[in-house]
């Protein structure tokens, strides 16, 4: 056989296309189960956009993210947390994009920024993902909530 990866990969899209509804559900079901367990918690704000119509309202397609608002929690901490206790964590894309290597190296001449972007700032240096994906539990989501909770008591 004279497969090329393309190939393959349209084949498995193709099919992974009947199932997407339901990773559509699962994942705001999830998504919904962080936001009711961490919605009080003090030291973070949750990232989402809530619109008139819930099904344009935004939710990260791959991770529950949220920032930290609270000084006395530094990211990094929480992240090494996170990791110690098995549970897998990104820092929040993004962010302040004028911070981001294509622009303070390759294009720092060029571009000018006309503020210092402070709440971009805040999002780039304390944003954090925890996942969400539809291979997971309802205790998997539960564990990840109990561990954030213990952190920022």
């Amino acid at each position: 056989y004279n497969f090329r990866m393309m190939e393959t990969q349209a084949a498995i899209g193709i099919h992974q296309l009947d199932r997407v509804s339901s990773f559509i559900e699962t994942r705001r079901r999830l998504f919904n189960r962080y936001e009711k367990q961490l919605q009080h918690l003090n030291g973070v704000k949750i990232q989402y956009q809530e619109l008139e119509d819930e099904k344009k309202s935004y939710i990260s397609p791959f991770a529950f993210g949220f920032y930290i608002v609270d000084d006395k929690y530094k990211r990094n901490d929480l992240f090494k947390y996170l990791t110690k206790n098995q549970i897998e964590s990104r820092t929040l894309v993004a962010g302040n994009l004028s911070r981001q290597p294509i622009f303070t190296d390759l294009y720092k001449n060029c571009i000018k920024v006309a503020d210092d972007l402070t709440n971009a700032d805040k999002v780039h240096f304390n944003g954090l993902y925890t996942p969400l994906h539809p291979n997971m539990s309802t205790d998997d989501v539960d564990y990840v909530c109990v561990k954030l909770r213990e952190f920022f008591q």
